[in-house]
């Protein structure tokens, strides 16, 4: 494991720093099965959220159609993201730890926390949907707020109260930082989306815009993308909690309410 994973001598005090370090060596060493489970999972759902999307009931832009085009993928993707979140940050703290799981524990893991994770995921993401919709500022609190929760519950264990609680004491006093990942996510995603899809858009031309190209982007090329991007968010979402934690106190406490 990493020579300053937090809890071992000399341990990095710079949680970004040691994150990204922590990150890196995870990948080195278990980026097939990150990779792997991430597509298994995801790229099937995202195919069919992208399906739906071009079969929303009610005619184009309608608040019908809105409301199912924003409603389905939330919904179905808290699903995805729950299965991946709760089975891979479950066996990146296991191996940061020392302990090295199969892929049958992995999965057992995921199934194992899978509903609490998805009520999680909902409750943490619907805040954030809802503040961003509503309100800018909401949102951006939810998510400097709840960053970590489903860390929290795939790791820690515990119930979703209990996630949410348990991620806002371990972002306090830290919700730049938290908001400072979210935005390198975003940035990181659609930089590599857009790197890979114009280069591609300029060499095809015209015919990137037949139907064949367009379903391939739609059903093949986007829905792996979003799996790979996936599975390296949860990498970085798992090695910067458990930097938190080190910095914040032992595992499994709460000093703050949920809505504190």
């Amino acid at each position: 494991m990493p020579g300053d994973f937090p809890g071992s001598p000399g341990s990095d005090p710079s949680i970004m720093g040691g994150a990204l370090r922590d990150a890196a060596w995870i990948l080195r060493r278990e980026w097939a099965r990150v990779i792997g489970f991430s597509i298994l999972v995801v790229t099937p759902l995202e195919a069919g959220i992208a399906w739906l999307q071009q079969h929303a009931p009610g005619k184009p832009y309608s608040p019908l159609a809105i409301a199912f085009s924003i409603l389905v993928p939330w919904l179905l993707q808290g699903v995805a993201v729950a299965l991946c979140v709760g089975g891979l940050a479950w066996s990146i703290d296991r191996r940061l730890h020392g302990e090295r799981t199969s892929l049958a524990d992995l999965i057992l893991h995921a199934f194992r926390r899978w509903p609490t994770m998805v009520c999680v995921e909902l409750v943490a993401s619907g805040a954030l949907l809802g503040g961003l919709v509503l309100l800018v500022v909401p949102g951006l609190v939810a998510i400097s707020r709840w960053l970590v929760a489903p860390q929290v519950a795939a790791i820690e264990g515990g119930g979703v109260r209990d996630a949410l609680a348990r991620s806002g004491y371990l972002t306090k006093g830290r919700r730049w930082l938290a908001l400072g990942v979210f935005a390198l996510e975003l940035i990181a995603y659609y930089s590599g989306y857009y790197a890979i899809s114009l280069p591609l858009q300029a060499i095809i031309g015209p015919a990137f815009l037949e139907p064949v190209p367009i379903a391939l982007n739609r059903y093949l090329f986007s829905p792996l993308y979003g799996a790979l991007m996936m599975g390296l968010s949860v990498v970085f979402y798992t090695v910067f909690f458990l930097r938190l934690v080190a910095a914040r106190g032992s595992r499994g406490e709460i000093t703050a309410e949920v809505f504190d």
